[in-house]
């Protein structure tokens, strides 16, 4: 993911199993009427509250519960670390 004209550096992040990736646009956690801070709490504590659902069940939870009528376009993708088969 970047822009052009960018410049790009790779980097990497161990994640443990369980970890769930999550990449999303600023629609989702931006509003007019809230602190962006604010905004980003309320994310990671729906992850957490939430994180044993499936992929396509969190991804509702969090839809519903952080942009139900979005302002803005949203993307989110979720992705579960699992552990490396043996």
């Amino acid at each position: 993911m970047g822009v052009d004209g960018t410049d790009f550096v790779p980097t990497e992040l161990p994640l443990p199993p369980g970890s769930i990736l999550t990449l999303y646009t600023d629609g989702l956690v931006e509003t007019r009427y809230t602190d962006l801070d604010q905004r980003l709490a309320q994310l990671c504590d729906v992850l957490t509250a939430n994180s044993t659902l499936p992929l396509e069940a969190l991804s509702r939870t969090v839809m519903n519960q952080l942009a139900p009528h979005p302002d803005d376009d949203v993307a989110l993708l979720l992705a579960r670390i699992n552990r490396p088969e043996p």
